[in-house]
């Protein structure tokens, strides 16, 4: 008898849908004070009626209005400029609360005017599975109330901020997004953003987070370190233009071991003075063009597993100014990358005027290579392994331009080259016993006294 009420009890849940409340969930909208409504009523709304809002104020005449599952599993005020044009202020009313959204994609999709939204803690997402594009282009809002978001069955989450150009700061912090796969371009644009809270976001599936903080003009920090990914695949362009930012810290266990472009990743991020990519260790690269391109303040950086094999015989490789414009960049180390496959080292170093050092080791290879032009163009600091300096290029002839001191003739750190070799080093250690083992690393490390 209990597994029969059971059932009858789920069955009833099933039949009550995306809602739970005694009555019709409403979307009003009265342009008089061009506000949106969501609502619950017991009796039917209809455009041109009186419509008193819970909180009190003056009554006002109903414009348009949508209900049940167009507001549930739809979102049909943002599908009309017209219509968008007129959304200023959302409210969602107490009796909203337990009105349960399958879906909350595009919801405010480019409400331009869009300037405050109220109430958001009557705003269940508990059972909402896409949140892409939710506040896209919403280039009036100043602030969104988030704390009381629930995005357990999210899986989308992509330009849910995108265009928010007046948002200058967001709180993720504590999100548990167990199912969450994407979040392409989620803050991309908010060119008025400085801080974005991320502590304890736990999404342990996502994979897709390029172009996340693309054209935040204004961010100055993003630390990672407490944000909880899965083996992401693509970073791409995942800072691009992110002119004041200045530190990125990420998890020790941020995992891009399916990650193969990592283009344009930290483009243009003018302000960025150095970057720690040691616990990067992708298991195939095919490109890491324009990664740094434009990184103009970048001093140090540690690339650490991103030297590892560039290409394949199935892709070709890409380096095409993977550091261009880094004029206060002293050095930098690729020892360990296996670049045999590489066909386009074009501009990669192109502007780097303070570069003095670059390693390489028993690995690097220029064999493939057919694009190189501009490959060393400025780097008047550079000094090679035998002391081979810097040579002015001749009165480039773009017929013959891989001919000029300036291109991959000069990537090698034999005889009048420009790079340096550099050893493979070990850790040794030496245990308690007296027994030494050795292990491949970047460093030599012998206890004090040997």
């Amino acid at each position: 008898m209990k597994k029969i009420l059971s059932m009858i009890f789920a069955l009833m849940a099933i039949a009550i849908g995306a809602w739970a409340q005694t009555g019709t969930p409403y979307a009003v909208l009265c342009t008089d004070n061009h506000t949106l409504y969501f609502t619950v009523s017991s009796t039917e709304i209809a455009a041109g009626d009186t419509f008193t809002p819970a909180a009190g104020g003056a009554a006002q005449t109903v414009s348009r209005v949508w209900s049940g599952t167009q507001v549930t599993a739809g979102r049909p005020w943002s599908n009309s400029s017209s219509i968008r044009t007129d959304i200023h202020t959302v409210v969602f009313e107490p009796s909203f609360a337990d009105v349960r959204p399958t879906t909350l994609y595009d919801w405010f999709y480019y409400c331009e005017n869009l300037g405050s939204i109220s109430g958001m803690e009557h705003l269940n997402t508990s059972q909402a599975t896409l949140m892409s594009g939710m506040f896209q282009n919403c280039s009036s809002l100043t602030e969104i109330d988030l704390s009381h978001f629930d995005v357990g069955q999210v899986t989308k989450m992509s330009y849910m901020f995108a265009g928010c150009k007046q948002l200058q700061q967001l709180d993720l912090s504590g999100w548990q997004a167990p199912n969450l796969t994407e979040m392409t371009g989620a803050f991309s644009g908010c060119s008025a953003l400085q801080t974005v809270n991320l502590e304890g976001f736990y999404a342990p599936k996502l994979r897709n987070i390029g172009n996340l903080f693309y054209n935040c003009g204004n961010l100055m920090s993003a630390d990672l370190s407490a944000f909880t990914t899965g083996a992401v695949s693509n970073v791409s362009e995942m800072f691009e233009n992110c002119t004041a930012l200045q530190t990125v810290r990420f998890a020790d266990d941020f995992d891009v071991s399916g990650v193969s472009q990592f283009s344009y990743m930290f483009y243009h991020c003018a302000s960025l003075q150095s970057i720690d990519l040691s616990k990067f260790h992708p298991d195939e690269v095919t490109t890491l063009a324009n990664m740094f391109d434009g990184c103009a303040a970048l001093q140090t950086v540690s690339l650490g597993g991103l030297c590892t094999n560039i290409g394949n015989r199935h892709f070709n490789g890409d380096l095409s100014a993977m550091f261009n414009g880094c004029a206060a960049l002293t050095a930098v180390d690729f020892t360990g990358m296996n670049t045999a496959y590489v066909t386009d080292m074009s501009n990669m170093f192109n502007g780097d005027q303070a570069m003095q050092a670059i390693y390489v080791g028993d690995a690097w290879s220029t064999e493939a290579v057919t694009e190189s032009e501009y490959m060393f163009y400025g780097c008047q600091s550079i000094v090679g392994e035998d002391g081979t300096t810097y040579e002015t290029p001749i009165e480039v002839n773009y017929a013959v331009e891989d001919q000029t001191p300036i291109n991959v003739t000069k990537a090698h750190y034999g005889v009048g080259g420009y790079l340096r070799y550099k050893h493979t080093l070990y850790t040794i250690t030496i245990p308690a016993s007296g027994t030494g083992t050795f292990s491949a690393a970047e460093n030599v490390t012998l206890p004090e006294g040997l």
